[in-house]
This record gives C-alpha cells, structure tokens and sequence, in this order.
C-alpha cells in the first residue's frame, strides 16, 4: 500500500505547542489511534501521524537502505526471460550492465535528494526537543499493506542522541523500527520494543 511516518511523544508534552513547531515544518501532529502499536509503547507516550498528504511514498527517511537494496538485487528472472528469447550472452551482459548503471546514477541523484530532505526532518526533529517540551521525540517509518489501524509488531525500539549522530542518521533508519531521537546524553541501544 503506502509508507507512513509517525511519531511517538510523551503524552505529558504540549501537543497544541508541538503541533505549531510540525506546521511550521510542513508536518502535523494528529492523534492516531492503533492499539497494536500502543500496546507495544512505554506508559504515558502517545501515538501521531506526521503525513500531511495522503501518504509518505518517496520518503527519504530510510533512503540508503532501500537504494542499496534495490542495487543489490540482480534480476534474474528477467535475465531467464531474455535467455529464452534469444538473446546473447554478450547482449544480456549489455543489458546487465545499463541497468546497473541507471541504478547508480538514481542513487547519485538520490543521496543529493535525500541529504536535503532529510536535513528538513533533522530541523524539525531538533526544533522539537530544544523548544524544552518533548525529551524525546520517536519516529516509526512503516510500509503499510493494511489500514493505518492495522496489527503489527514493533520490529524494536533504538534510542539515537540526534546531535552526535546527526542528519546522516535519517538516511538509514529501518522499516518497522521505532527510533526515539533525544539530545541527551549519547545512549545508542536497541531496546525490545514493548513497556
């Protein structure tokens, strides 16, 4: 179906305050209800949806993972079709070699893309925890092939000092991971999702 970014926060936060700090980056703040997820959350933290569109497709959170797995995946069905449809070895090698090539130059154009995109996220992320009224900030991208409502587990939960790891981060963040970004003291840990 689609991706989607959400947000977790304390519930104890200011969300009318947060909500003007997500406007202002071309996000929102509204209250999503999934009981899978908040089952799977820390007591007292609150579950958002970012998208203020129908959806985050294209995302560049998480971009460098998803263009290396792209890179590495060689099609070789296609490679058996072309085979039965006569071609050479020296024509598939051809092929094989223009696609991999198109792939490259999409990630170039890419990482350009993604380093900007994603330095608006590590903007608004910052924003957030230096206006004093979240020490924390959780971001959860997800493909969705169900409703937003729908069941699923937490892949885990890994607690990231945004400062120290910078916007770099952003570009490797994982399908299904709960990232809790903080300025606090570094604490780089994967946590088992849950309370």
């Amino acid at each position: 179906m689609c991706h989607f970014i959400t947000a977790v926060l304390p519930s104890s936060a200011n969300i009318n305050e947060l909500s003007v700090i997500a406007g202002r980056n071309h996000r929102k703040l509204e209250p999503l209800e999934n009981a899978s997820v908040m089952a799977q959350l820390k007591r007292g933290e609150a579950y958002f949806l970012t998208t203020r569109g129908m959806c985050d497709c294209g995302t560049t959170l998480g971009y460098a993972l998803r263009a290396a797995d792209t890179k590495s995946l060689e099609p070789i069905h296609q490679v058996r079709k072309l085979r039965a449809k006569g071609w050479s070895e020296a024509k598939i090698a051809r092929w094989l070699q223009a696609k991999e090539k198109a792939v490259e130059d999409k990630s170039r154009r890419g990482q350009f893309f993604d380093k900007e995109c994603n330095a608006d996220w590590y903007r608004f992320l910052m924003e957030i925890l230096e206006s004093g009224l979240a020490d924390y900030v959780g971001l959860l991208l997800r493909w969705y092939s169900r409703p937003l409502s729908g069941k699923f587990a937490l892949r885990s939960r890994v607690t990231v000092n945004l400062e120290t790891a910078g916007v770099e981060v952003l570009s490797y963040l994982e399908d299904g991971i709960l990232y809790e970004f903080s300025r606090g003291r570094f604490r780089s840990r994967v946590n088992s999702a849950g309370p």
